[in-house]
């Protein structure tokens, strides 16, 4: 079973689309400026719409609890939370309903992860995070954070090297943010053989008891679509009208 090691506390606190061949062989190769342009694609590493939970720690303590989640990378998931050792009150974390929720009572400050390592433990086995070069980026959803919370992305590799990033998002009230950390921000790691992905979230500064809701925890390209210009639009239109009339006379 997982468990917080002081570094990863210390870390936490620190921070945050094939078209088909038609017409004639020219206006085939118009068209396929189309194809050039396609959309990004995203590959899922948890979309939460397996329950797990709800977990609750207390007054710097920990507590986690692992359930089979199809939906998640791996086909596990383990939420772990802790209290902030001050306040008795709770620090809870839970998926439900295809989100996932981490609160903490009036005057705590305390954090959970969300590990996906397999079951038990026993790792993901080389899982490519860059699904072939692919993926540039993990991403999640927002829903709504109340207060500044911290985000923390780590990542280790089937050797045992372990890479972190962390974000965060200030103000109160944040909602329907996708947050976005770079692929480049994990040196030494081998995203192409990864044993492990663990996502932290905790209260920073002095915002006691936040509310946070995620989800669609991903991996994505960001690279832009590439835009075509209305001209390449009209010669694809216009050739294909040819090749039409050429086929009828």
């Amino acid at each position: 079973m997982a468990a917080f090691s002081a570094c990863q506390t210390d870390t936490l606190n620190e921070g945050y689309s094939n078209l088909t061949r038609i017409f004639t062989t020219t206006s085939a190769a118009a068209l396929g400026l189309i194809a050039f342009a396609g959309t990004a694609s995203a590959a899922t590493i948890d979309l939460y719409t397996t329950d797990s939970g709800p977990v609750s720690a207390y007054a710097g303590a920990s507590a986690s609890i692992e359930d089979a989640a199809p939906s998640a990378l791996g086909g596990f998931r383990e939420i772990m939370v802790e209290g902030d050792g001050i306040s008795p009150d709770a620090t809870t974390g839970a998926a439900n309903q295809g989100q996932l929720t981490f609160s903490n009572d009036a005057g705590v400050q305390g954090q959970m992860s969300v590990v996906y390592n397999g079951l038990g433990d026993s790792g993901l086995g080389g899982v490519d995070l860059t699904d072939g070069g692919v993926s540039d980026a993990f991403a999640f959803d927002i829903v709504a954070a109340d207060v500044n919370v911290g985000y923390t992305i780590s990542v280790t590799d089937i050797l045992g090297i372990s890479s972190t990033s962390s974000i965060g998002y200030t103000g109160s009230f944040v909602t329907n943010k996708t947050a976005l950390v770079s692929f480049s921000e994990f040196t030494g790691v081998d995203l192409t053989s990864v044993d492990s992905v663990i996502l932290s979230l905790v209260d920073i500064q002095t915002d006691f008891a936040a509310d946070t809701t995620l989800d669609n925890f991903r991996t994505l390209d960001t690279t832009p679509a590439v835009p075509l210009p209305a001209s390449a639009l009209m010669l694809a239109g216009g050739l294909g009208f040819l090749g039409l009339r050429r086929k009828r006379g």
